[in-house]
Order: C-alpha cells, then sequence, then structure tokens
C-alpha cells in the first residue's frame, strides 16, 4: 500500500515527475561531468608516465653507454637495479645494439634477445604489455650506437588515483541530486499549492458553490490560469444567470401564448404541454402527462374528415422521417364529442450531440374559425362557379384580340361547342357570318376604348351550321394603368323573339292583303273582276302565280270547280 502511494505521488503528480526529472537531469549531468573528467585525469596520468619513463630511460641510457661499451655486466646490473627504488616501475633493462640483454630487474631474463625493439636508433614507445608504459631509448656512445636502455612503468597507481577521483565525481553527483531534488520538491510544492487550490475550487465549484473563487495574488502563470479560472466562472455565472431568465421568459410565454403547444420525449410520451394544448385536447394536465400521443379521449382527422392512423400523428412522423412538419392543417376530435377543432401544426425536432432525437416539439394553432370562413367560401365559390355556368344566359370574356378566355356552360350548350374547343382557340368573329363580323370588328375597337357596349344583336354560327340569335351587353375591364384586359359580355338568345318577330309581320302582311282584297270584292262588277281581284291579292300574300276556286257542299264530300287561273 505504502509502494504504491509513492508511486502515485512520484509517477502520477505533477510534484512527483517535476521531483524525478531535476534528479534525472541532474544525474545525467553530473554523470557526465564525473566521466569527462575521469577521463582527463587518467589522459594526463598517462601522459606523466610516459614522460617519466622516458626521462628515465634517457637517465639511464646517458649514464650506461660507457659500460655497455666496456661490457661491464655488474656495473649495468647496479643501475638497474638502481631503478627499482620508484614504486611505479615494472622492469628496466639495458641491452647492447643486437638486443641481447646485459643487465634486467628479473636476473632470469638476462642474456635473452629482445625481437621488439626499433630498427632504427631512436626514441620509442614500444606496446609492451597491457597496462605499461614502455620506453625504449638508444645508448650514444658520441655517436656509435652501443645498445639501449628500456623502462616500464606500470599504470596501478594511476587507477587507484582515477578510482579515488571517480568515487569523489560520485559522492558530488550524488549530493547535486539531493539538493536538486529537494530544490526541485520545494519548487513543485510552491507550483503545485497553487494548482492544488485551483483544484479545489473546481471542486467546490462541482458542488454547488458557484460563487468560490480561486486566490490569484501571484504574477507567475498558474496566478494567470487563477484569474482566467475566475474571469471564466463569472461568465458562467453570468450566463447561468441569462439562461434562468430565458428559461423563466420562454417557460412564460409557453404558457401565455395563444398557441398549443406540446413537447413529446423520444419515445413519443407527452412531457410537457402549455394550457392551451390542454384546452384543445379536452384534458388536463395530469392526464396529458401520463399519456401518450394516442390518446383515448381525442384523435386527429385529416381535411378530408377522415380520422388519422397513429403513424400520421404529428409526433410519429418526425420520429419515423426525422424531417419539419411545416403549416399542416389536420382536426381534432375530442372525447367530449363536441364539435371538430381545426388545427395548424408545425413540429420540430430537437436532438443531442449524437443526433439522436433528444424531444419533439409540437405547436397547434386554432385556425376553426378559418376553417370555417374558408368552407364559407368554398361552398360560395361553388354557388358562384353553378350560377355563372348555369345561369339563363350566356357569359364570356374577350382577351384583347377577341379571343374566348372564358364562357359558361350555358352560351357553350347553345352553341354546340365543348370547352376546349372554344377557349384560347376561337375568336368571336369566327362565329359571326357576313354583316354580323363587319358590325363586331368596327364595334370592338370602340368597345375596348369606351369601355361599353349595349344591346348589340348578333346572327351566330352554331358547331351544326344553324344559327343564333343573341343580344349582347358587355364591359370592359382595364388593369391599373388603364391597359384592356378583357370584356365581361351577356347573351341573351332571342332566336325565339326573333321568329315572333318574323310571324308578326307576315301575319300584318296577310291582314294588309285580306283588307286589300275585302275592298277589290266589294268595288267588283262581275264575277270575272272578283276572280282577278282575289288572284292578285294569293299571289300578293301567298306568292302563288296560279289560282283554283271550288265550292264544296256543306258535308265537304262533294266540290264545284268555280275559277282556276294561271
Amino acid at each position: 500500500m505504502r509502494t504504491s502511494a509513492i508511486m502515485h505521488v512520484l509517477f502520477r503528480t505533477l510534484r512527483g515527475r517535476l521531483i524525478l526529472s531535476v534528479a534525472l537531469v541532474q544525474a545525467v549531468l553530473m554523470s557526465l561531468f564525473v566521466l569527462d573528467v575521469v577521463r582527463r585525469q587518467h589522459a594526463l596520468l598517462v601522459e606523466n608516465q610516459f614522460d617519466q619513463a622516458t626521462a628515465m630511460s634517457q637517465s639511464l641510457a646517458a649514464s650506461s653507454a660507457g659500460w655497455i661499451a666496456a661490457n661491464d655486466v655488474a656495473g649495468l646490473q647496479e643501475l638497474v637495479e638502481a631503478q627499482q627504488r620508484y614504486p611505479e616501475v615494472s622492469f628496466a633493462l639495458l641491452s647492447d645494439s643486437r638486443g641481447r640483454v646485459l643487465a634486467h630487474t628479473d636476473h632470469e631474463k638476462r642474456w635473452l634477445f629482445l625481437t621488439d625493439l626499433p630498427a632504427v636508433a631512436k626514441e620509442t614507445r614500444l606496446p609492451g604489455s597491457p597496462g605499461v608504459v614502455d620506453i625504449a631509448v638508444p645508448a650514444m656512445l658520441g655517436t656509435q650506437h652501443v645498445g639501449w636502455a628500456r623502462v616500464g612503468i606500470g599504470e596501478s597507481a594511476a587507477s587507484a588515483r582515477l578510482t579515488d577521483v571517480a568515487r569523489t565525481g560520485l559522492w558530488y553527483a550524488l549530493g547535486a541530486i539531493l539538493i536538486g531534488s529537494v530544490v526541485a520538491w520545494v519548487m513543485g510544492y510552491r507550483v503545485t499549492r497553487q494548482l492544488y487550490r485551483l483544484q479545489e475550487t473546481i471542486r467546490e465549484v462541482r458542488s454547488g458553490r458557484s460563487k468560490a473563487r480561486s486566490p490569484a495574488a501571484g504574477m507567475d502563470e498558474v496566478s494567470s490560469i487563477a484569474r482566467e479560472l475566475n474571469s471564466m466562472l463569472d461568465s458562467l455565472d453570468e450566463h447561468e444567470a441569462a439562461l434562468r431568465r430565458s428559461e423563466d421568459e420562454s417557460r412564460s410565454l409557453l404558457l401565455n401564448v395563444h398557441a398549443a403547444v406540446v413537447v413529446h420525449g423520444p419515445d413519443g410520451r407527452i412531457v410537457k404541454a402549455n394550457p392551451m394544448a390542454q384546452h384543445l385536447l379536452g384534458i388536463s394536465g395530469a392526464d396529458l402527462r401520463e399519456g401518450l400521443a394516442e390518446d383515448p379521449g381525442w384523435h386527429f382527422i385529416g381535411e378530408d374528415g377522415s380520422r388519422l392512423p397513429v403513424s400520421e400523428y404529428p409526433v410519429n412522423r418526425i420520429l419515423t422521417d426525422l424531417l419539419p412538419i411545416r403549416n399542416k392543417v389536420i382536426g381534432i376530435q375530442r372525447g367530449d364529442g363536441s364539435e371538430v377543432l381545426w388545427v395548424l401544426v408545425n413540429a420540430d425536432r430537437v436532438a443531442d450531440d449524437q443526433g439522436a432525437t433528444r424531444e419533439v416539439i409540437v405547436a397547434f394553432m386554432d385556425i376553426t374559425d378559418r376553417k370555417r370562413a374558408e368552407v364559407a367560401l368554398e361552398n360560395r365559390s361553388r354557388e358562384v362557379h353553378d350560377l355563372y355556368n348555369r345561369a339563363p344566359c350566356g357569359y364570356h370574356s374577350l382577351g384583347e384580340d377577341a379571343t374566348f378566355i372564358q364562357i359558361n356552360d350555358t352560351e357553350l350548350e347553345w352553341l354546340g361547342y365543348r370547352r376546349e374547343e372554344v377557349v384560347g382557340v376561337k375568336r368571336f368573329s369566327d362565329l359571326l357570318r357576313g354583316s354580323g363580323r363587319r358590325l363586331f370588328e368596327e364595334s370592338f375597337p370602340v368597345f375596348r376604348s369606351q369601355g361599353w357596349i349595349k344591346d348589340l344583336e348578333f346572327e351566330l354560327v352554331r358547331k351544326d351550321g344553324s344559327s343564333l340569335n343573341v343580344l349582347l351587353t358587355g364591359v370592359a375591364v382595364y388593369d391599373r394603368s388603364g391597359k384592356y384586359v378583357m370584356s365581361r359580355s351577356t347573351v341573351y338568345d332571342i332566336t325565339e323573339r326573333r321568329r315572333a318577330e318574323q310571324q308578326l309581320r307576315e301575319r300584318e302582311r296577310h291582314t294588309q292583303a285580306l283588307l286589300h282584297l275585302s275592298r277589290h270584292l266589294e268595288g267588283a262588277s262581275d264575277y270575272q273582276e272578283a276572280m282577278d281581284a282575289a288572284q292578285a291579292a294569293a299571289a300578293d300574300v301567298l306568292g302563288y302565280r296560279n289560282l283554283w276556286v271550288y265550292l264544296f257542299d256543306p258535308d265537304g264530300e262533294h266540290a264545284t270547280a268555280l275559277f282556276a287561273r294561271g
């Protein structure tokens, strides 16, 4: 448990990581420093050993040159053994120029031959044994090379000194790491103390103390973060206050708006509704909150009067299609059997951050009065349409070029045409012949100019070629700029009147002819004169040129020819 706590502090806290980082940096830097010092000290010791071996070899060569030439082996041995007073000397020897050992600190090696001497008589460092500096110096007698002096100095003392240097450097490194760790702990404590205060402030705010703030008296980065945190908390408080005000306003608007608003959950259950929705649906707030979209107390109906299936309810359409509903007209049939209420529906889906439906908001606007007005207007429109098309007279409208724009069923029936054969196809003059066409072409420009025309008689040609006598009265319709748009004309069928007038004229002519015949008969002097007057009257009234007169008996069975002329 204690180990895990220590590991947590060292590796999972900012303070522990700071201490470890400083200690690691100190360890690396001090290790590099100690290694560099040891390397430099080793190089210095090696150089000193080389200089010492060189000096000893040169001294031994100078003092032994004459004895080598005299082959004084005993004297040479004394010189060699005298070098052993130096503790670091591994060996010393003297040889002749051929490499035969004349004197050696190791007596057993005398009279042996050296094989590693340089070919040229000059001062040379020989490879020798590991850990030994081996220097060979030629012994010169004047200019004559008489032999070699060779000294080897071991590195054991230098290694001991290097070990002491490394040990001392290690202690210095450990001291530096310790001091650095303490300094890092102090710095980490001062830095993380502010961070822990920030953390504590965050905990307090999370627990509900929204007014908690972190001290920010310093000028360092942590104090700057604390000031930013305090500023952010102040802004959050302001936003939260504004949000509460907005929620209050939205709640007030939801309660007082003159529209029904129902909020559904993602499962279709009603979670909220304003009083207007309760009024329209005819249920209480408690019942509404406990109900689903399909409530047995009420249901929706379509504009055609049929009951909507539950799948077509606004909330279910939104949950299925995930698309908003705009200005859809539906009816609400409440459970009390009252009149259907017509509403205008708008619905939207509210999604969460992952795009899933969080709630569905459905708004109803009561348009029952408007719906009644629309129905009345539609009925009135049908009545006007029926009155126009089934009027006892003909109606039509002519465009600027006298082409039919509108015509009612009565006039079409008179003419024997279908609507598509006339509207936009025929001109009014196409239904005229002769003098009637000339009269229309003369009067139509005047009509467009003065805006009216009254009681013009035309003889129209039906589809089957027969004639239709009409009396036409019309007014012109203009746009705001005064340009002619169309006519509104009334047509009356006067065919029967024309026929009656013709019959009346015929009767008047017959009456006049009979009166004229009566006068001639009264003034006739004989039978022949009376028959001539009768023939003239028949020809004038009936248009006949031949005349036969018969006398019938009372029962009408027998006739006697009285007169024949023509």
